[in-house]
């Protein structure tokens, strides 16, 4: 963003919500982020959102800005889970029934 001089890096999960489910994944969106201790989802299911400014990543290392990268990758995988949820939601299930099926614990041996 060379106009606010910045550098914006996002990772979203790309869907398309038909406009009757659209009120319910927002309700799963709230319910997820209350689960999350870093970070949160946007409307937009963006779930890593992170702006440096310019100034600040011509003084750091190479190396720190690759630990940025991989901390958005890290977090995309953290969340695979809930994107799991999402998909139910979009298949007509409800955000409780979604957000219940992706954080079950398990216990006791196999």
């Amino acid at each position: 963003m060379r106009t606010l001089e910045v550098f914006h890096l996002a990772c979203v999960f790309e869907l398309k919500v038909p406009e009757l489910r659209r009120a319910e994944l927002q309700q799963l969106i709230a319910s997820i982020n209350e689960l999350l201790w870093v970070g949160h989802f946007r409307s937009s299911l963006r779930p890593f959102d992170n702006v440096r400014s310019c100034s600040e990543l011509r003084s750091i290392s190479a190396n720190a800005i690759f630990q940025l990268f991989n901390m958005a990758a890290n977090q995309q995988e953290g969340l695979a889970k809930y994107h799991c949820a999402v998909r139910r939601v979009l298949a007509d299930r409800s955000a409780n029934e979604a957000i219940a099926a992706v954080t079950f614990e398990t216990a006791g041996e196999a």
